[in-house]
């Protein structure tokens, strides 16, 4: 046999182990997602010791698994179209069938939430609301005290009358809201739900007309709208839009969070982050709960426990 058939012949018939399955699991729940979001779930330790160099384990088994048939890595051109931009990692044939037999889920359904996008930006966009959820994950399992009771990947879609459209139209339009992920947190004491908008810096005139939207949909659902955008300059140009709209309607706009991406990570995601529009900064959960960090687990990996008080918002 020559080899590299050979070398084909042993990599198709790697040995699935129950990590690969549950890397698996993980892809099919966020619908695709980045090699560093895999990384960081299941070898967090290299990347605190060698930031994943392209020689280290984790990238070394999610190649073989590739290349193998279980994984489906799509590197997508760049944005500026120079170059190639991110990759996303989907399941391969090989993959769906393991874990639709492991999960107990038919091959259909795991088809339906896995995402296929040809485009860079929808796959920004995508793999930017995956880096949210994956730290509320990690900061999740490296608390004592709080835990994610759900998050819905897509949530439904909410159609709410434009309250600035003419009063004399017979047909008001509707202004679509479909956020990017909805979370619940239930911590000692009570629980907080949130929906999620991840803000990748575009059309500001769409933008305040979903601003408007959430505003004017408050009086049926009031859950906090957390808004993840770029940078400082766009959370203070979309805090001055929430405030416009809100005063032009007589609205209470607090219920409306913003914050940079940069700020949310699995060490910081808990702390008083987000700038309440019309109010203070506050936490995902009450600061209190952080007072004291949790004992060290030396099974896994952790980030140092977060510190401080803010009075209490919307708990």
């Amino acid at each position: 046999m020559p080899k590299a058939a050979h070398l084909v012949g042993a990599i198709s018939s790697v040995s699935v182990l129950l990590k690969d399955l549950e890397l698996f699991a993980m892809i099919y729940h966020y619908g695709s997602c980045g090699i560093a979001h895999l990384l960081s779930a299941f070898w967090p330790r290299e990347r605190y010791n060698s930031d994943w160099t392209r020689r280290s384990a984790g990238y070394r088994r999610i190649h073989q698994l590739a290349l193998a048939g279980y994984l489906r890595v799509q590197r997508l051109p760049a944005l500026s179209g120079i170059g190639s931009g991110p990759s996303l990692v989907s399941l391969g044939s090989k993959g769906m069938s393991a874990l639709s037999e492991y999960l107990g889920v038919a091959r259909s359904e795991l088809r339906r939430q896995l995402r296929v996008i040809e485009s860079p930006f929808p796959a920004g966009h995508h793999l930017a609301a995956c880096d949210v959820r994956q730290a509320i994950e990690l900061a999740c399992q490296r608390s004592q005290v709080v835990d994610l009771v759900d998050w819905v990947r897509v949530p439904p879609l909410v159609k709410v009358e434009d309250p600035a459209a003419l009063p004399l139209l017979p047909l008001p339009p509707k202004i679509p809201l479909l956020p990017d992920g909805e979370f619940a947190l239930a911590f000692r004491g009570g629980s907080a739900a949130y929906r999620l908008e991840v803000d990748m810096g575009t059309i500001p005139k769409r933008l305040k007309v979903k601003l408007r939207g959430y505003l004017a949909y408050a009086h049926q659902d009031d859950r906090v709208v957390l808004w993840v955008v770029p940078d400082a300059q766009r959370l203070q140009a979309i805090a001055s839009w929430a405030q416009e709209e809100a005063q032009r309607l007589g609205l209470d706009p607090t219920l409306l969070w913003l914050t940079t991406r940069d700020q949310v990570t699995p060490e910081t995601v808990f702390g008083p982050i987000f700038q309440v529009v019309g109010g203070p900064s506050m936490g995902l959960i009450p600061q209190e709960l952080f007072a004291s960090p949790p004992p060290l687990q030396t099974d896994r990996f952790l980030y140092p426990t977060l510190r401080g008080e803010v009075k209490p918002w919307r708990y």
